[in-house]
């Protein structure tokens, strides 16, 4: 009778042993997967505000050029338009302790690089970083180029869309290698180039918005824009987003510039 009371307690141990293992192993699973699962919607996201970063830094740009002054910059809106202020932007509410810097450094006297950085912490003891970088010219003065932040090669997931993207290469089964920078290609390369645009010729101001539509003709003209029983509805795309001067100008609001 004792001798089945010790294998008893032996084979108890041993069962709470294995449980214990199991659960810890399912542990830590569903913790890598939710840390990956977090890591790759905060990447994401600071993918977008560092996107962002640059566009901004694009806007200021065309608003005046003299306001792109070399140094290290944070961002703010002011009405519509952005603006540098600080040295950097608190991204706390969007990223854990996150922080957005623009670095603009001048080539030339109608020529500056400029580096968007956004960095924030994902755990105490690791902290992560994005920068892009791109390199602005005084358009107004120069001759037609190429503008812009050309997507990154791992963004392609089909074959068909990774070769089409200069630079790019497929792999078996993922696209690899490292996009060609906008700066510096021709116009049908550039207007093929995911993520750049070509600056010259330009499709410029700002589209109608669909709600100024009072009829069903001039609504359903309007890109982006659709009649809903008895309004106009929807957003329509920006008019730099148009590349030829047809296009632009069947667009209201828009406007076809010509340097």
């Amino acid at each position: 009778m004792p001798k089945q009371k010790g294998q008893s307690l032996v084979e108890i141990l041993v069962a709470v042993a294995v449980f214990s293992f199991i659960v810890s192993a399912v542990a830590f699973l569903i913790l890598d997967v939710y840390l990956a699962d977090r890591a790759g919607r905060e990447i994401s996201q600071a993918v977008f505000l560092t996107e962002e970063g640059l566009e901004a830094a694009r806007s200021i740009r065309d608003n005046n050029w003299d306001d792109l002054v070399g140094g290290q910059h944070g961002l703010a809106l002011l009405g519509n338009n952005w603006i540098f202020q600080g040295s950097q932007d608190d991204l706390s509410a969007k990223l854990t302790d996150g922080a957005r810097q623009i670095t603009v450094l001048d080539l030339t006297a109608e020529k500056k690089q400029v580096t968007a950085s956004v960095s924030w912490s994902f755990t105490e003891s690791n902290t992560y970083d994005i920068s892009m970088t791109t390199y602005l010219t005084k358009w107004q003065k120069q001759s037609p180029y190429c503008d812009g932040v050309a997507d990154t090669c791992d963004l392609f997931l089909t074959e068909t869309l990774c070769l089409d993207q200069d630079g790019c290469s497929w792999n078996l089964a993922f696209c690899g290698g490292t996009c060609t920078p906008c700066l510096g290609l021709s116009q049908p390369q550039c207007l093929q180039q995911l993520g750049c645009r070509w600056l010259g010729n330009r499709c410029d101001r700002s589209c109608n918005s669909c709600d100024s539509f009072f009829d069903q003709p001039s609504c359903d003209g309007q890109l982006g824009c659709g009649w809903i029983p008895t309004q106009c509805g929807g957003t329509p795309a920006a008019c730099q987003d148009y590349n030829n001067q047809i296009d632009c100008l069947d667009q209201s609001g828009c406007n076809w510039v010509i340097p």
